[in-house]
């Protein structure tokens, strides 16, 4: 079992690159789940936590339907994901029945959010949560809660948990540049990194001197040049990932073009009269 996660985990981390990565819960710790709290069975073995989902029996009154292990702030979890672009965990259902997890975060504001797992019988996944996604909705700087529960399961789970992490990856430089068809100047570049980034935009002519340039700090880049003399431009980037100073190199947007006013294409629309014919029924 141990052998497989670390192959998920080597798989996973191969192929995302991370940039960063901040390990919240490392179960081959031997201390690592006394800062857990919550009723479903939990229980340390070779590296992992096996976990006990189970349905409530008549006699257990103080238990809730929902079995969970969750981690507060107050207990160790560190609360600021903000430079951090996903939230990953690595399980197995070592049961013969499908089933779905479900992971609760919380925030300071008291806002909560639930994501679900599905698990195929014997199935192993490394479950993510796309944080740029999250950070719509909650305030990652502020994170106070992390909750693995099922609802009121008719039969026992048991699943084997590896590990809780947060990765950074570097920002996907690819931004679309939209040129204006007509030659008429106007350039539009555009595209979202999930985090804040620093963009470095410039505009460059056919002999590579500078036209002009634009900087801007943001998540989610939308920029519109236009202007310049007839000829051919070049738009560049450079990216600077403000979390973790990492800096893209520049890139190159593509070409376009600033036509004469006569050599312009345009487009004609014209209307016409039509008329409608209603032919009687017969």
């Amino acid at each position: 079992m141990t052998r497989w996660l670390a192959a998920l985990l080597l798989a996973t981390t191969a192929s995302a690159e991370p940039l960063a990565v901040r390990v919240l819960a490392d179960f081959a710790q031997e201390d690592a789940l006394a800062a857990w709290e919550g009723d479903a069975a939990v229980a340390a073995e070779e590296g992992l936590v096996r976990v006990r989902f189970g349905p409530r029996r008549r006699w257990q009154l103080w238990r809730d339907l929902w079995p969970n292990m969750r981690l507060t702030r107050e207990a160790g979890l560190v609360g600021d994901w903000s430079a951090y672009d996903w939230l990953e965990f690595a399980l197995a259902n070592r049961s013969p029945l499908a089933g779905l997890l479900k992971l609760r975060i919380d925030d300071a504001t008291g806002t909560r959010v639930t994501r679900l797992f599905t698990l195929p019988p014997g199935a192993e996944r490394v479950c993510r949560v796309d944080l740029g996604l999250l950070r719509r909705e909650l305030d990652l700087e502020r994170v106070v809660l992390v909750d693995l529960f099922m609802s009121d399961p008719a039969r026992e789970y048991e699943l084997a948990l590896n590990y809780l992490r947060l990765v950074a990856t570097r920002i996907d430089p690819a931004l679309e540049l939209l040129a204006d068809p007509f030659g008429g100047g106007a350039v539009q570049v555009r595209g979202a990194s999930g985090r804040s980034a620093l963009y470095q935009v410039e505009i460059r002519d056919d002999l590579g001197e500078l036209v002009d340039a634009h900087a801007e700090e943001t998540t989610q880049l939308d920029w519109t040049w236009s202007g310049g003399a007839p000829g051919r431009y070049r738009a560049h980037v450079r990216i600077v990932d403000l979390d973790w100073d990492e800096r893209s190199g520049a890139g190159d947007l593509g070409e376009f073009a600033v036509l004469p006013e006569p050599l312009r294409p345009g487009l004609v629309a014209w209307g016409a009269e039509t008329t409608r014919k209603i032919v009687p029924d017969a």
